[in-house]
């Protein structure tokens, strides 16, 4: 039988061998919630305006109850029936329609928010799965959601007959009940979409958390028994109940997103349902699939200080029309869901390791982190799709409409170098481009990009108030991007600009008076903001050691400042919150960066008091520990409660423990319909400030992006005569396919295979002549091994799908760079990519790696521990701590000869590597062919 050339219908074959082999379960990594716990249970949380959540404040979730955005100022109603047996019940929604089924149990894992539901005698699984593909720009930026249900389960064991409904209404689309909608379907190849609009859209305007100018599309592959219909919402939902299936007739009554009041009530919906009919143990259909979509384009409108642009999402680099983004969403769904249990079960795996209840909060931050953030490239008036011009954009959700605000970013930094430096990368950038135009003329860093997203006019005012908080952020932010990526083009572009706020820092980080930190905490000679000042002036020290060497300046004042903060910040037993006031303390958050960047300006004693310090003051029970007892008094603000548990050394896990539980009493709580809001009565757990979503809570990551350590930094490209470097100059580079340069890349390809031939003959045949002469010691490498971090498979969606290339693992490529050569670079998730996906990251280094043993001894770990020995789970401490070898020493001839020689071959070994990356460098080819 031929193939069909439908993707759909190919891909309804690689759907059921996949699913063949998925697990019925995800298995003991998936962190599973009793259905009382979550106040508030993510629903469709994918973008800034389609970030949707279902209050569980009865604990009867999905049930009783409509989907709202993020902040509860608007519905976004979903409603969703199953009929038994021709008897309706309800698993989704607040409708007058049919009776309740019951939720019998919830998970909750970082992708996905899963029901158990009990309608009469079948009991069947919901999903709403987000996909999370950080390494993937293009499937990350399709603003669509998947809600499927599967695993049918008769309490009798008998053949019942099963047909499914549910539908979407006009709320999506704007938040005014007067808003003119209109709608249609489109029956397109093997798929059914709906979609809605406002008849007027308006656009650039966020109206309450709520976009006016985005289409709603709800969209299912065909199948047997796949009926629909749009109209009235209470005759869709009557229609399904009485017969089970819908009229397959458009509604062209267009009219009011909601028209509510005496005389009349009319709530235009679209629908589906389904007839999967007899169902037995033995006969399990397979999932039924809805795509739900809000589709905004262009995304945001920016200025770069000079001009306004649109800028529409990263996936349109890809497609060509919406019919392709949907048609391939919808195919893709096996694979994707493959993915995201492998994704969610690598996370979950690493996260247990620290604690169930820390493993429960990543749960609930992960989708809310990614779905901040607009991926963008320019726009479509400009041209045609640029991939190489890419910025992200981040909603301050849950607090205000201010664009990429900076306090947020460093907070979820650990996050997103986590998972992607790039993210970091094209989250700065606009900042930098907006500040080093002429239009920003502030000698210090700005707040955010403005306050009116999506609309993207920068920050000009007078906010010198908060000058030592963003100066500081910015510098520690560039730097930290810098260390963990090895990607240097933004410290080495915007260098006159980092600079200049470390001129500002270095003048008044440390006696911040008439400061306010990004909290709002506003009382003079505050400690950890006058430490954050201090670190963004050492990492201006570390940005010239590579931009700028000869210059110290910066390195030496950090040392200077450092010493004088010490002196008037820390007691025998605690880090003062305000100077000369041994009474005053709180979580001091900005020891993080200190740590994990291996500063050296926080010794490990200080570390370890501060522990004690904290122990010694832990909250009673199920409270949760306040920022300070100076102007923070009872406030939790949960993201620098995480982020300081990152530094807590293993020695006083009990401190971190209070740290990680106290917050994930807060968000595991059922009478809290925000969980984890920006700030919370530390007593009592009842929200301050904020709402559910915002970002920042990304610094849960801190603990396991400890893992991450410094990598080599290179320079970018040189730009021209300017003296600086262009990273955009390089992803130019990197796009240029000429017929020259593959005859060139061909000819020098060749040449280098045969050099790198000629010397790994020569250096076998040496070694061969040494192994004779000297000792072999197979014992621990004493160049530090980076832990492996989980890895999962991303197949390109298309031959434009994947643009992303590996820096460090994970960002984009750029030919004129080369590979750090270090142990692994903290390896993520694509970094084992799949053979299918293009990938040129040079491993080469790795075969003339000292050998590593693969037994560990017992470790039995101290009470205080050093700062490279933080408290991972799992990590080894040093040489020094074990207490034998793993593995025997092979000793041929004498010993003193044996440890000569076996010094002579690791330096020879060291030489070969840099030959080897000597021969790579003259084998880049230039910046550009003619």
């Amino acid at each position: 039988m031929p193939i069909s050339k439908d993707p759909l219908q190919r891909r309804s074959v690689l759907s059921s061998m996949l699913f063949l082999l998925l697990p019925v379960v995800f298995g003991q990594l998936l962190y599973a919630q009793s259905h009382t716990l979550l106040g508030n249970f993510p629903f469709a949380v994918k973008t800034p305006y389609l970030h949707d959540w279902i209050l569980n404040s009865n604990g009867e979730a999905p049930n009783k109850a409509w989907p709202n955005i993020f902040s509860r100022r608007r519905e976004a109603a979903l409603s969703a029936m199953i009929r038994v047996d021709g008897q309706p019940y309800k698993w989704l929604g607040n409708s007058i329609v049919t009776n309740f089924s019951t939720a019998v149990a919830s998970e909750i894992t970082p992708t996905s928010t899963i029901f158990t539901i009990q309608a009469g005698p079948m009991k069947f699984n919901v999903t709403f799965f987000t996909p999370i593909e950080p390494n993937d720009y293009t499937r990350q930026s399709i603003p669509f959601t998947y809600l499927f249900v599967d695993g049918f389960v008769a309490d009798d064991g008998n053949q019942h007959i099963i047909q499914l409904y549910s539908d979407i209404t006009g709320d999506f689309v704007s938040h005014d009940d007067s808003t003119q909608v209109k709608w249609d379907t489109q029956d397109s190849g093997n798929m059914v979409y709906h979609h809605v609009e406002p008849q007027d859209p308006k656009s650039m305007i966020d109206n309450a958390d709520s976009a006016e100018d985005a289409t709603a599309y709800y969209a299912t592959p065909k199948r047997p028994g796949l009926t629909w219909q749009t109209g009235n919402d209470l005759d869709c939902r009557n229609r399904f109940a009485e017969n089970g299936s819908l009229t397959n007739v458009k509604d062209t009554n267009f009219g009011d997103v909601r028209v509510l009041n005496s005389i009349e009530r009319r709530v235009p919906a679209v629908s589906f349902a389904i007839d999967l009919g007899s169902i037995t143990p033995n006969n399990q259909p397979d999932p039924v699939v809805w795509a739900l979509g809000l589709v905004r384009d262009p995304l945001v409108s920016y200025s770069d200080g000079s001009r306004f642009q649109s800028r529409t999402g990263y996936y349109w680099s890809a497609y060509h029309n919406i019919d392709g983004v949907i048609l391939d969403f919808l195919g893709d769904f096996a694979s994707a869901r493959a993915r995201g249990q492998a994704f969610d079960n690598n996370i979950l795996q690493e996260a247990s390791a620290i604690s169930p209840e820390y493993a429960g909060i990543v749960s609930l931050v992960t989708r809310q982190l990614f779905a901040s953030m607009d991926i963008t490239i320019p726009g479509k008036e400009i041209g045609q799709p640029n991939a190489s011009d890419v910025k992200i954009f981040m909603k301050d959700v849950s607090i205000s409409t201010r664009a990429n605000p900076v306090e947020v970013i460093y907070a979820a930094l650990p996050a997103l170098l986590y998972f992607n430096s790039s993210l970091a990368r094209d989250l700065l950038l606009p900042l930098f481009e907006f500040q080093s135009s002429p239009s920003y003329s502030n000698g210090y860093a700005s707040p955010d990009l403005g306050t009116g997203y999506p609309t993207i006019g920068g920050n000009t005012s007078a906010t010198e108030e908060l000058a030592i908080e963003h100066c500081g952020n910015m510098l520690i932010m560039a730097y930290a991007h810098a260390a963990k990526s090895g990607d240097g083009s933004l410290i080495s572009k915007y260098h006159p600009l980092l600079r200049k706020w470390a001129v500002y820092l270095a003048q008044n980080s440390l006696r911040p008076n008439n400061a306010v930190s990004a909290d709002g905490i506003r009382y003079n000679d505050m400690s950890n903001l006058a430490l954050k000042g201090i670190l963004g002036v050492y990492s201006m020290g570390k940005i010239d050691e590579h931009v700028n060497p000869s210059n110290t300046t910066f390195k030496d004042k950090a040392n200077e400042l450092i010493q004088s903060w010490k002196q008037l910040a820390v007691t025998d037993t605690h880090i003062q919150a305000q100077y000369g006031k041994p009474g005053t303390w709180g979580l001091m958050y900005n020891l993080f960066p200190a740590v994990w960047l291996e500063t050296g300006l926080i010794d490990d004693d200080m570390v370890n008091r501060e522990a004690q310090f904290y122990l010694s003051n832990a909250p009673p029970a199920a409270q949760s520990y306040s920022l300070d007892n100076v102007e923070a008094r009872d406030i939790a603000y949960p993201h620098w409660a995480l982020m300081t548990a990152a530094i807590i050394p293993f020695g006083f896990k009990s401190v971190r423990d209070t740290l990680i539980q106290s917050t994930y009493l807060q968000a595991y709580n059922v009478s809290q319909n925000s969980p984890l809001p920006m700030r919370y009565t530390a007593s009592t757990g009842d929200a301050r400030f904020g709402t559910t979503g915002s970002a920042a809570q990304g610094a849960v990551f801190g603990i396991l992006a400890m893992k991450l350590k410094n990598v080599d930094i290179f320079p970018a490209v040189s730009a021209g005569g300017g003296g600086g470097s262009s990273s955009g100059n390089a992803q130019k580079n990197a796009e240029k396919k000429t017929s020259v340069s593959a005859i060139v890349g061909g000819v020098i390809g060749g040449l280098v295979f045969l050099l790198i031939v000629g010397g790994a003959i020569l250096f076998w045949r040496w070694r061969q002549m040494q192994r004779s002469k000297v000792i072999l010691n197979p014992l621990y490498s004493e160049e530090p091994v980076n832990p492996q971090l989980f890895t999962s498979q991303y197949a390109p969606i298309s031959s434009k799908g994947s643009v992303l290339r590996t820096w460090a693992g994970l960002v984009r490529h750029h030919p004129n760079r080369k590979t750090p050569a270090r142990d692994e670079l903290c390896e993520r998730f694509s970094d084992r990519h799949d053979p299918g996906r293009p990938h040129h990251r040079d491993t080469s280094w790795r075969d003339h790696r000292p050998p590593i043993a693969t037994k560990r001894p017992p470790i039995t770990p101290p009470q205080l521990l050093s700062s490279k020995e933080r408290g991972v789970p799992g990590r080894n401490l040093s040489h020094s701590d074990r207490s034998e070898p793993a593995q025997p020493v092979v000793t041929i001839g004498q010993s003193a000869a044996g440890s000569r020689g076996d010094e002579i071959l690791r330096a020879e070994v060291d030489e070969l590597r840099r030959e080897m990356e000597a021969i790579r460098d003259i084998t880049h080819p230039p910046p550009s062919y003619q």
